[in-house]
This record gives C-alpha cells, structure tokens and sequence, in this order.
C-alpha cells in the first residue's frame, strides 16, 4: 500500500483541482445562472437607422396618357418603392414620417431621359434628397429605361447623411 499512497494523493489532489477550475458562479461560468450578471443596455438605434426609418414605402403610382416618371425602389432588405418622380412636374413623391408627401425640386443637371433629368436634389421639412440615376435604353423595353444605379443622398438639418442605393425604372404612357 506504500506505492498507492502517493499516487492515491496525487490522484485527489487532481480531481479537487480539476472541479475547482470548472465550478464558478458569478462570473459567467458554466454554473451561471445569470443573476449575477450586469445588465447590458441595448445600444440606440444609429443616426443612419433613424434616417433611413423616416422613409416609408409609396402605393402604386398613377401616370396619366403622353406623361413618364421614375419609379426607384431601395436595394434594401425589403425592396419598396421609396420615390416616384412624375417627369412633368417639379417635386418627388415619397413617404416621410407615414404621410406622403411631395418634395420641392430645387436643382436639376444632366441630360435628360424621357423628360427627367439624372441629377436632381429636392428639400422638403428638414430634409435635402440628392438623386443620382444611370439610365438604360434596352432591346425590347418600349416607352421606358431601366435604371440599374441609383443613389439616393437624404441629409438631415443636423447635416447627418445617409446614402440609399436604389434602382428602378422609367415608363412613359
């Protein structure tokens, strides 16, 4: 029983080490049961969320005979129509805060696609929207373009900035 003793010992001591290096409480150890946890606030929605929340999605549009628009919905998640630009007018359609609503034209640059122009910036509220299309005329498409790339720029009075990747099109009746 010499021999055993020393190993015998060692053994205990190994096992009494071992169930204290995996038994912990209040330290986010296995045996945690997370009472003893601080509590971590959940962090604030970002400016950019904030922003982008201010803009909801449009019903279906009219556009009357002889008239085109630009139809641009959100490359987003959830691809909703977010502007609409009738090509004989001077403002956007879109909604903002639920309500929709027609924001002023103020600028408009670039050569002209079925009556719209490709650099346009509106302001309504609080709000500067900068728009920034590339049209397309394909085989096969009649009365319209395609717009593979847009960007829509909203800036806020605090002169936050998000930038909105877009795409859509142009019909004309």
């Amino acid at each position: 029983m010499k021999m055993r003793d020393p190993f015998f010992c060692l053994f205990i001591l190994l096992v009494l080490l071992t169930g204290a290096c995996s038994t912990t409480t209040g330290q986010g150890g296995p045996s945690d049961t997370g009472q003893n946890r601080p509590s971590v606030p959940t962090p604030p929605i970002s400016p950019d969320e904030t922003l982008l929340n201010r803009l909801g999605t449009l019903p279906p549009q009219p556009l009357a005979r002889g008239q085109c628009g630009l139809f641009l919905w959100a490359r987003r998640p959830q691809r909703s129509l977010v502007l609409f630009i009738n090509g004989s007018e001077q403002h956007a359609r879109l909604r903002l805060d639920g309500a929709l609503v027609n924001a002023r034209r103020t600028a408009a640059a670039g050569d002209q696609v079925y009556g719209l122009f490709p650099e346009q910036i509106f302001v309504i509220e609080d709000l500067t929207i900068r728009l920034h299309f590339e049209a397309e005329r394909r085989d096969g498409f009649t009365d319209g373009a395609v717009i593979p790339r847009a960007t829509l720029s909203v800036e806020d009075a605090t002169n936050w900035e998000v930038i909105m990747p877009a795409a859509g099109l142009i019909g004309c009746q």
